[in-house]
């Protein structure tokens, strides 16, 4: 058991080498990587979520338009404070 855990530690320095080697390359494009996501997510709230939570609360008074936009605003208070961080 000791000889087969040492045998497969064995490629272990060969792949950090390499591992670090694509991290430090792929830096650089997380902010791209990051803006695709964000805009991806801001997409799906505003074709998905949106529609189907005046959907869902179209039973509420005022439609749920007053529920949907003190959740959007609640959620912003909470959000924003993180950008200072």
């Amino acid at each position: 058991m000791v000889g087969a855990a040492v045998f497969s530690s064995l490629p272990q320095p060969v792949g950090a080498v390499i591992a670090f080697a694509f991290v430090r390359w792929a830096q650089s494009f997380l902010p791209f990587g990051y803006g695709f996501a964000a805009g991806a997510m801001v997409y799906l709230v505003l074709t998905e979520f949106i529609p189907e939570a005046l959907e869902t609360g179209a039973e509420l008074p005022d439609g749920g338009r007053r529920a949907l936009l003190t959740g959007f605003v609640a959620g912003a208070a909470v959000m924003l404070p993180l950008l200072l961080v």
